[in-house]
């Protein structure tokens, strides 16, 4: 027995060598050559608006709840008044950067994460801040003020959605939508004057981009995306997790673990892999719903079903994406049909309604009379349906 303790030494320091090497992470990755050139420094309306951001005041638990209260219950009017009055100074320095002819953020785009969207938190609440001045403003008669925060907040929310990475655009996508669900059902409140104004300001607000546009981008921008998650995976991640993705490697390889212990070689050829198909989904996204969502749903479905473990947890959503601004462009359209009506053919309103077309089926979109006015219906397929109310003057 002691003639085999060396064996058993030497099996055992080899044993724990062995240990050693399987829980060390792979070599870092060599950088990807930068794609864009270095940014610009923060100029125009983005200097403002991050003063704005920085001017923010602390919430308590009671005035967050205010913030954000269902804008159909009745308001708090005094402490929404305080609300207000603490964001002052924010809103004052936000109005200072709509006044700027630009807005560059001084992001660089060859080091930005692909969930990031700097603002985004920022955003929604000058966003709800702004709504909810809007709200007291209309409230006191105040309309054309109501109006400007209107469109402060737009141009806000468009100003923020770039760079155009998908979460940026969405972010925007979802700005927008809250917005305009708002204001369509406060309509009646308006006078004419106040809807002119509104009509012009829209004309003046900078261009949104598209999901198009946006995975256009994403696709330049993988390779950086890929560096960064995957160093992210070499370095951040705590020896625990490693175990245990290569314990579950040893039965179903998680895609994390494939990824991390891809050679550079391999990890070039899945980001190209995924490149081209994100090119594909692309084209796909710029015809209408019935000719490109199948060939969506076929990029979807290869990558969901392929050996591309890069794919898997990289590729960006394009089906949902797509949908979701498909829903923005419906909903814009309704409420461009019901301010252009109301400002000239207001008896219209309904017939006008009548005639948009859902983009998912190509049928005129439902609508239905209610109390309040008109409930239009958008049939998002498997999903549940979005609604919206075009607000009339009750009639007696």
């Amino acid at each position: 027995m002691k003639r085999l303790l060396p064996l058993w030494l030497f099996l055992a320091a080899w044993a724990a060598v062995m240990a050693v090497i399987w829980l060390l992470p792979p070599s870092p990755l060599p950088a990807p050559p930068p794609a864009f050139p270095p940014p610009n420094p923060p100029s125009g309306a983005a200097l403002f608006y991050n003063q704005a951001f920085a001017a923010m005041p602390n919430l308590s638990v009671e005035e967050q709840k205010c913030l954000y209260a269902n804008p159909e219950k009745p308001l708090d009017r005094p402490l929404a008044q305080k609300i207000v009055e603490r964001f002052g100074p924010t809103l004052d320095l936000l109005a200072q950067g709509a006044k700027e002819p630009s807005c560059e953020w001084g992001v660089d785009l060859n080091a930005i994460e692909k969930m990031s969207w700097p603002n985004g938190i920022n955003v929604m609440l000058c966003r709800q801040a702004l709504s909810l001045r809007a709200r007291l403003h209309l409230e006191e008669g105040n309309t054309a003020e109501a109006v400007d925060d209107l469109l402060l907040s737009l141009r806000l929310s468009r100003q923020a959605g770039e760079p155009p990475i998908p979460i940026c655009v969405l972010g925007r996508i979802t700005n927008d939508n809250a917005l305009l669900t708002i204001t369509l059902r406060e309509l009646p409140k308006f006078d004419k004057a106040s809807l002119q104004k509104l009509a012009d300001g829209l004309k003046t607000l900078p261009p949104s981009s598209s999901m198009a546009e946006s995975i256009a981008l994403e696709r330049k921008l993988a390779p950086a995306f890929v560096y960064i998650y995957v160093t992210q995976l070499r370095t951040d991640v705590p020896w625990y997790k490693r175990v245990f993705y290569k314990l579950i490697g040893i039965v179903h390889p998680h895609p994390n673990f494939q990824i991390c212990k891809a050679s550079p070689e391999t990890l070039a050829d899945w980001t190209r892999d995924m490149q081209t198909d994100i090119e594909i989904a692309e084209r796909a996204m710029r015809l209408p719903y019935a000719q490109g969502e199948p060939q969506i749903e076929a990029i979807e479905q290869k990558i969901k079903t392929g050996t591309n473990p890069l794919a898997v947890v990289q590729a960006p959503p394009m089906k949902s994406l797509r949908q979701r601004e498909l829903i923005s462009e419906t909903l814009w359209s309704i409420f461009q049909t019901a301010l252009e009506a109301r400002l000239h053919h207001p008896e219209e309103i309904r017939t006008r309604l009548a005639t948009l077309i859902d983009p998912f089926t190509g049928k005129p979109l439902e609508c239905y009379d209610v109390e309040d006015g008109v409930e239009i219906t958008l049939r998002r397929p498997g999903r549940n349906p979005e609604q919206w109310t075009v607000g009339l003057e009750k009639t007696k």
